[in-house]
């Protein structure tokens, strides 16, 4: 088995955007591209709006300083000249000339082609009119590769009459547990439904295996398998240096295989190591409950990103927090990176209590609601101090 050479989160990262590509592209409904990425710059050469549209039913007014009493003008009008008003309905693009828009109730009727209007219309509204051109510029990027569509882009696109657009495919991706344990029904094997949702909250379609035995050779077949039919390949166990640990000599004698990462200077998930097998990605995961959390949002849900389109930068600060006790950390680990759960047990507050636990405990994490990092310099956290708490997507979040 390869020596584990732990490697600092920051080259990690590094070696994980050098090594993964974009999948292929395809086109698709705009209406059902959310959360997908888009594969090439969309651009505009309209103005949005397209001309000058009214904001609400009312009269179209070519205000005059100090007038109140406006002539109004009834049919089809292409300009308006100082002192006269045409009535106009929502949406509906607006003549030339036009100041302001008086809503109808706030309009006095004097005679069946006189109006009057309060005196302060310009200011009361100066928000009545939807500009040409205000929302969009023609010409210009709308969205860019690489952008992640949203409700509110797709919604944008379809005004526009886009309804097809090119994004990256999603990554399919392969879920493998291992444990002889597993296979003969002596203990239930669980991990895998959470990194399931883990990486299909970032938009891959996950297929899960049935467990492998602790075997050297049916691991090695079954990721064999596996990597040909899926895109990206995740083992969870089986890294340890004991006698039923064989994934990673399983995946090491895999013809074509490139152990990239053996071990990263984080805790938990220590073990994590990064593989390309045939130049497509396989994570070999630890087996606790904690560690697989903290592999699958370090090196998993990063990747599955890069796969389509993204940044890989997948967890993101939801705040500051304030610590309701003091966190020292005493074990060996001191010069890795500590990420711990964190639960909130203050909201008006924001005080969080750190989680401090056995890495296989799932029990206590599940009441937790983000992360932690706890940089290697200072392994010591007093109370009430101000620390950045991350989700995890597909996990845990305020």
């Amino acid at each position: 088995m390869g020596v584990i050479a732990y490697k600092d989160l920051g080259e990690v990262k590094r070696i994980i955007k050098e090594s993964i590509k974009p999948l292929g592209e395809e086109i698709i409904d705009t209406r059902e591209s959310i959360g997908r990425f888009i594969a090439e710059d969309i651009y505009v050469f309209n103005d949005v709006p397209e001309c000058d549209i009214a904001h609400y039913d009312g009269f179209a007014i070519n205000l005059v300083s100090g007038k109140t009493e406006y002539n109004v003008i009834s049919g089809s009008v292409s300009e308006l000249r100082p002192g006269e008003a045409t009535y106009i309905v929502t949406g509906e693009c607006l003549p030339a000339g036009v100041s302001v828009v008086v809503p109808v109730e706030a309009v006095t009727y004097l005679s069946k082609d006189l109006i009057k209007i309060p005196i302060d219309s310009h200011v009361a509204y100066r928000d009545s009119v939807f500009r040409r051109g205000s929302e969009f510029s023609g010409g210009g990027i709308l969205v860019k590769r690489g952008d992640r569509v949203s409700p509110l882009i797709a919604k944008v696109l379809l005004d526009l009459g886009i309804e097809k657009i090119k994004v990256f495919k999603r990554p399919r991706v392969a879920i493998l547990p291992t444990g002889t344990e597993f296979v003969e029904n002596r203990s239930r094997e669980t991990n895998s439904l959470v990194i399931k949702y883990m990486c299909e909250s970032m938009g891959a379609l996950v297929s899960v295996s049935e467990p492998s035995e602790d075997s050297e050779d049916v691991i090695m077949s079954r990721v064999k398998e596996l990597i040909n039919d899926f895109d990206m390949i995740i083992t969870i166990g089986g890294l340890g240096e004991g006698y039923r640990d064989h994934t990673l000599r399983a995946v090491e004698g895999i013809k074509g295989s490139n152990v990239l990462v053996r071990g990263i200077k984080i805790q938990p998930g220590r073990r994590t190591s990064y593989v390309k097998i045939y130049d497509k990605p396989a994570v070999l995961s630890p087996g606790f409950m904690q560690s697989s959390i903290v592999s699958t949002l370090i090196i998993t849900q990063p990747i599955i990103d890069l796969l389509q389109g993204g940044s890989g930068e997948t967890h993101v600060v939801k705040g500051l927090f304030r610590l309701a006790e003091d966190y020292v950390y005493t074990g060996k680990f001191r010069d890795f990176i500590k990420v711990r759960f964190v639960e909130l047990i203050d909201k008006e507050n924001l005080l969080i209590k750190i989680i401090e636990t056995n890495p296989r405990a799932s029990i206590p994490i599940s009441r937790s609601h983000g992360l932690v990092f706890i940089d290697p310099i200072n392994n010591i956290l007093r109370k009430n101090d101000l620390v950045p708490v991350y989700d995890v997507p597909g996990l845990l979040s305020f």
